[in-house]
């Protein structure tokens, strides 16, 4: 408790490859009830600042910044009995790292309150190998790269989102293209440039490859992500779409949805199927915001899957369509 680590980056030389990290715990570690509380990492080069290759470890409170690497990260094998045991994470911030501001590999992870910002790479990403993750309360915010994403292509963890929210980030804000089971109580995502290899200048981003949406559920290319189900979705200010339904998703159902001011769409659904959709309420306000007259603009709902989708009670409301082009509702004929 109470240790702060500098590892003096800026001043330190001759290091080559060399992997440098603050705080570990090594992978021949049998860990059972292991606490880090109130520490401060800052300044590693090569390396993350907190970094777990064992479960059955927490941390608490901790400040994690201005690494080459992550903020925090954790891969850890079964290897040592940690089948059963979690990594955990509460009241953590990370921030103005070149990695992810929480990079968690394989595993069972718990994220309570976590605060990532200003990461060059992203906020927060899980990977191959999760088992488990639960994250409850993240404001994942201001990163160069995607807001909350994966790189999980096996996709048979369990999934378990409540209270996040990512905004004023350069790339999506959300994405989970793979996954067993996804289960997202509230996710809120605004503001997010939504480019690829877009540049920081000042406050805002420049620059970048633009992308399809904001938020990404599913992606064929990538994994599977069978199903999910969630209670609230919203994407405001999108410089892309809004929400997107993708890949081999095959059912799910969102309590309420909300699209706000996107550049384009504000939902749609483009997954493969043939599955069911379920949509049981929301609200489609302003988007379309880059069509005119001269240019088609895209429906602030869409359908484009090869299966069923139920709609209930959805508001359309001041969308930017031109009235020769596409605006409210466009359903294609394979749905």
């Amino acid at each position: 408790t109470g240790i702060r680590v500098d590892g003096n980056r800026g001043n330190i030389t001759g290091l080559g490859a060399s992997t440098m990290r603050g705080i570990v715990a090594y992978q021949d570690s049998d860990l059972h009830n292991v606490q880090v509380d109130n520490c401060w990492v800052q300044d590693y080069e090569n390396g993350s600042g907190f970094f777990t290759f064992a479960a059955g470890i927490r941390f608490v409170n901790c400040w994690s910044f201005g690494h080459e690497e992550h903020g925090f990260a954790q891969n850890y094998s079964t290897d040592f009995g940690d089948a059963d045991k979690f990594v955990e994470f509460y009241n953590c911030t990370a921030h103005d790292c070149d990695g992810y501001g929480m990079d968690v590999n394989r595993g069972r992870t718990l994220v309570a309150n976590a605060n990532l910002y200003w990461n060059a790479q992203g906020g927060f990403k899980f990977a191959d190998g999760t088992e488990y993750l639960s994250v409850e309360g993240m404001r994942c915010g201001y990163n160069l790269g995607l807001g909350f994403t994966e790189t999980d292509t096996i996709g048979t963890g369990k999934i378990f989102i409540s209270g996040l929210v990512t905004h004023s980030n350069g790339n999506l804000g959300f994405s989970v293209r793979a996954a067993g089971s996804l289960v997202i109580g509230r996710l809120e995502s605004y503001d997010n440039y939504c480019r690829s290899g877009a540049s920081r200048s000042g406050f805002g981003y420049t620059g970048g490859t633009p992308l399809s949406c904001d938020v990404l559920l599913g992606d064929g290319s990538s994994g599977t992500l069978n199903n999910f189900t969630a209670d609230f979705i919203s994407s405001r200010n999108s410089a892309a779409g809004g929400i997107l339904v993708d890949g081999q998703t095959m059912s799910y159902v969102i309590g309420r949805v909300e699209a706000e001011y996107a550049e384009t769409y504000g939902f749609a659904d483009f997954s493969t199927g043939p599955g069911h959709g379920v949509v049981n309420g929301g609200i489609m306000r302003g988007n379309n915001q880059g069509a005119t007259a001269a240019s088609a603009g895209a429906a602030a709902f869409q359908c484009l899957r090869s299966g069923s989708l139920k709609v209930n009670g959805v508001i359309f409301e001041d969308d930017q369509g031109s009235p020769t082009q596409n605006s409210g509702m466009y359903i294609a004929s394979a749905c």
